[in-house]
């Protein structure tokens, strides 16, 4: 096993999901966890990514990664996925839409599990630079984090070449991406360019580098608990602060708490903008900042608040009908399935939103409508309900929430817009009928042509 492989993030009777590209790094993450299978009793399966970018070379890379398995007796799972399109599509770079396309493969078949990517020392010390180049705050100097969620990294402080020797006194072989030599790659040009001239200045680089991003995740961490105080402190409501209350606190804390403010009510504006308005807030009696659309921050009376100007909340409710449904600027379209027409969809790349559901679990009649006060529910997968507002806070704009497209029963909500389905409605082997929900947005096809 290897030296640094941090076993501290493994659990006795763990179930773990390895994110195996058939590179030096994940194999060589796939034996450590085997190495330690029948000790700790893990249970381990893998899910291997064609991102269709490579031609040959990527249908190589999945039959070793296939063959490596059997060998192992991992159980293993595919996914082709043309990321180019998605790229295209959503205005992503190569980079970021493939990131976002593993990331929900993982969380597709990792079945309550942990899920273990291979990220090294070498990832850790191009994000850092990556996120230096583009501008960062302290969070983005902190690096990878060996654990985030149900995610977890053990071989996040070891090397390329600790790696590399590892795989060699194996004897095992892998595969080499060779995309990881073109430099119209941002992190490509680090690893190649970057990287050498500063591990010339100073050959244990990048050790220096996780050790300092250590040091800076200690001071996130305090920075994060002091402001988590100072808002509980400040707060008036949801979407009101105590300017007065705010004024005890230092700077730094006070821009922490307007972030958070703002995030928790689903508004991602970038750190200029935030200082402006931490300036602008602190010595004013009225101030007001348009922030996205017909929402505005407004400075009254010693309170910050977020409002939305020009008119009332729209209230939508109406039956929902086998066929065409109009949703604000959305076109909601519903039909009824079979098992086997869905099994064959499942492999075919979906432009629009879907959803399947098991019509034969439906309670009464089926509402399309927009959300409300007190709204909740428990999603196919998990064991535990979620708060709709919550999980609105965390990512729907503010000026979007009420354009949100909910999908009820007489037992409660069975679909929200882009999160998904309940998991009492979900389609399983006894499932005949299914139906099928696509959303589509109007705005975008008339940009598309």
């Amino acid at each position: 096993m290897l030296q640094k492989f941090n076993t501290k993030l493994i659990s006795e009777n763990d179930f773990i999901l390895v994110g195996l590209s058939g590179g030096a790094d994940s194999v060589s993450l796939l034996l450590n966890l085997l190495e330690l299978k029948e000790k700790l009793n893990l249970s381990l399966s893998a899910v291997h990514i064609n991102h269709c970018l490579r031609g040959e070379e990527s249908d190589n890379d999945e039959k070793f990664c296939i063959g490596l398995c059997e060998k192992s007796g991992v159980t293993l799972y595919t996914e082709r996925i043309n990321v180019l399109e998605y790229c295209n599509e959503n205005n992503f770079s190569v980079e970021e839409g493939a990131r976002i396309l593993r990331y929900k493969a993982f969380e597709k078949y990792r079945n309550g599990g942990k899920i273990a990517t291979a990220h090294n020392l070498s990832d850790n010390a191009e994000t850092v630079i990556f996120n230096l180049t583009r501008g960062t705050g302290l969070k983005g100097l902190c690096g990878i984090p060996e654990k985030r969620d149900d995610i977890i990294r053990p071989l996040l402080s070891v090397s390329r070449s600790e790696i590399e020797e590892y795989l060699k006194e194996k004897n095992q072989p892998y595969v080499t991406d060779s995309t990881n030599l073109c430099e119209m790659y941002s992190r490509n040009k680090i690893r190649k360019n970057v990287i050498p001239v500063l591990s010339e200045i100073n050959p244990a680089f990048l050790y220096s580098v996780k050790n300092t991003s250590d040091i800076l995740k200690d001071e996130e961490d305090f920075l994060n608990s002091e402001c988590e105080r100072a808002y509980r402190e400040c707060k008036v409501s949801e979407n009101q602060l105590d300017l007065k209350k705010m004024s005890d606190f230092h700077t730094a804390i006070r821009k922490r708490m307007l972030k958070k403010f703002l995030d928790n009510n689903g508004l991602k504006l970038s750190y200029k903008r935030i200082d402006e308005i931490e300036n602008n807030c602190t010595d004013r009696i009225f101030y007001k900042n348009n922030l996205s659309g017909n929402v505005y921050i407004i400075v009254k009376r010693g309170i910050i608040s977020i409002e939305k100007l020009n008119g009332e909340r729209r209230i939508f409710e109406q039956k929902l009908v086998i066929g065409d449904n109009n949703f604000f600027d959305k076109l909601i379209e519903v039909s009824v399935t079979s098992q086997k027409n869905y099994i064959e969809e499942q492999n075919v790349h979906k432009k629009f939103a879907i959803y399947y559901i098991d019509y034969g679990k439906i309670q009464g009649d089926i509402v399309l409508r927009n959300r409300r006060e007190g709204d909740k529910i428990r999603f196919e997968g998990k064991d535990f309900t979620s708060s709709v507002k919550k999980l609105f806070n965390e990512r729907i704009p503010l000026c979007e929430r009420d354009k949100t497209a909910f999908i009820c029963d007489e037992d409660g909500i069975i679909l929200i817009e882009d999160f998904g389905i309940s998991d009492r409605v979900k389609t399983d082997s006894n499932t005949a009928d299914i139906l099928k929900i696509v959303i589509k947005d109007r705005s975008q096809e008339v940009e598309q042509g």
